[in-house]
């Protein structure tokens, strides 16, 4: 606080902690205006909270939620976040983080909200699926979904955005990544704001986007 606003760290311990000056050692009760004012401007957020400091992780589920939806793994995260696997869980259960995590979380949601995780392999394949279908359960939405300047923000809720849009471009991008993670691909579609398959399928058509030549449901693979 004393950092932030400008004022030495005794000026915050005499308000917060006792009065040196005092004889009943309580805290300062007066303070000169200008003093006052450095001090109620900080405002608490991700920016200012201490490294140890438990704070709201509104924001960080958001941001975590968004990744898995795009198939990050919460084990990928974490390892990329250098924590144990069980640290984002206990944010999960708790709804807390500390300002260092909340920190590094969006520090790592801006590297990779548009990159998609490793399928080189079989495992990393299986592990993109199983995100998938866990964040489908719990009706996370895409990182693209969330405004950057609302995502910390407790009482705001993901765009809605019309599929039929500039960004439909996007969509259809996401949902040949969606299809080669081995997603359904009506169940990919309805994901994205289409009512089905087929109704995607005409709009990639139309847009002569290569969505277009995704087999019929069931399937994950591009046509040759």
């Amino acid at each position: 606080m004393a950092e932030l606003a400008g004022v030495s760290p005794s000026t915050v311990a005499k308000i917060i902690n006792r009065d040196p000056s005092r004889a009943d050692g309580a805290p300062q009760r007066r303070i000169e205006p200008g003093t006052a004012r450095r001090l109620l401007a900080v405002r608490a957020s991700i920016d200012t909270a201490a490294d140890g400091g438990v704070i709201d992780a509104t924001g960080t589920l958001r941001r975590l939620h968004a990744l898995h939806a795009r198939g990050w793994s919460r084990r990928a995260l974490a390892i990329r976040l250098g924590v144990e696997h069980n640290t984002l869980s206990h944010i999960e259960r708790t709804g807390t983080a500390s300002g260092r995590l909340a920190r590094a979380v969006r520090a790592l949601y801006e590297e990779l909200w548009d990159v998609a995780p490793p399928s080189a392999t079989a495992p990393q394949r299986a592990a993109v699926t199983r995100t998938l279908r866990w964040a489908e359960r719990h009706g996370w939405v895409l990182p693209a979904m969330w405004n950057d300047e609302e995502i910390d923000d407790p009482a705001a809720s993901p765009a809605v955005e019309s599929v039929e849009g500039d960004d439909v471009v996007e969509r259809l991008d996401e949902l040949l990544f969606l299809a080669s993670a081995g997603e359904d691909l009506d169940r990919a579609a309805r994901r994205l704001g289409w009512g089905s398959w087929e109704t995607a399928r005409r709009r990639a058509v139309l847009h002569g986007h290569p969505a277009g030549r995704l087999r019929s449901p069931g399937a994950s693979e591009v046509a040759a």
